[in-house]
């Protein structure tokens, strides 16, 4: 998921792959989704804020040379390591760290949110902060970025209150002529042109432009609605063509930009974002 975001060499299945629990690692041992445990950051390497603002670790203060910690940190600052005052930086590094942690947060599997992301919690680049008993490690409340808080809480409500976001089903791939009884969320990938994604459009990777792409998730019956997920890794925006005529409500977008309520026909994609949009087919 980092690899997605940050731009390198993940293509659009190997993403949508993790989005959807790992079933290539988990369902043939019949596990559920719930045996995928999803993490962008844990305690040993960089948290979250430094995955967008550090170009490798710096564990000077751990004085072991930086020759400790995890080497090859997946990362991109975006501009000049650390602080920086570049709104342009600022707003490619907060862009990526919300999409990171709603994908993280709205993935199937069980998702793990490592203390002090949802307040942009930094440790100045130290991946292995262990012998740090100092600001390095504590989580400074006082400091917390509020918007990024609000933020985590509304994601997470969206997943309580969407049952096809915490469902321990396997998502079934989406055939429109499948005559199997419906137990679990059937899942559409769409093209932003809006066709269904062809196998080199699968490999299409993040780091070229037009790799955006969207999920569409219909539930079992009508009691729920139909549900679109849609991600943009590139630093333009783009147009998503909806699957139908129907009035979708956009429930979510990461990039922080004023959003429609309602849309039809078309979904516009902020550059480095996800959205979220829903409707009733009752």
């Amino acid at each position: 998921m980092r690899g997605w975001w940050l731009n390198t060499a993940v293509n659009r299945g190997q993403m949508a792959q993790r989005f959807c629990a790992s079933s290539t690692v988990f369902g043939p041992s019949q596990r559920r989704p719930s045996a995928s445990i999803n993490f962008i950051a844990v305690h040993d390497g960089f948290t979250t804020h430094d995955v967008v603002s550090y170009a490798g670790k710096h564990n000077e203060a751990n004085g072991e040379g930086n020759r400790d910690g995890r080497d090859g940190e997946l990362c991109q600052p975006f501009g000049p390591e650390g602080p920086s005052a570049d709104p342009a930086v600022q707003q490619r590094r907060e862009r990526t760290r919300r999409a990171l942690l709603a994908s993280l947060l709205l993935a199937h599997g069980t998702p793990m949110l490592c203390a002090g992301d949802e307040l942009a919690h930094s440790q100045g680049g130290n991946n292995n902060a262990y012998n740090q008993d100092n600001p390095t490690t504590w989580l400074d409340w006082a400091q917390a970025d509020h918007g990024l808080m609000q933020f985590v809480a509304d994601v997470l409500a969206l997943r309580q209150r969407l049952p096809a976001l915490h469902t321990d089903l396997w998502p079934r791939p989406w055939h429109a002529a499948d005559p199997a009884p419906q137990t679990a969320s059937r899942v559409h990938w769409r093209h932003p042109a809006g066709h269904e994604l062809n196998l080199h459009e699968w490999h299409h990777p993040a780091h070229s432009p037009g790799a955006a792409f969207a999920g569409v998730y219909t539930p079992p019956g009508h009691s729920q609605p139909t549900l679109l997920l849609a991600f943009n890794p590139d630093d333009e925006p783009c147009t998503l063509h909806l699957p139908d005529d129907a009035l979708w409500r956009v429930t979510l977008c990461s990039s922080g930009e004023p959003q429609p309520s309602a849309v039809r026909g078309t979904l516009h994609l902020p550059a480095r974002s996800l959205r979220v949009a829903e409707h009733s087919t009752s």
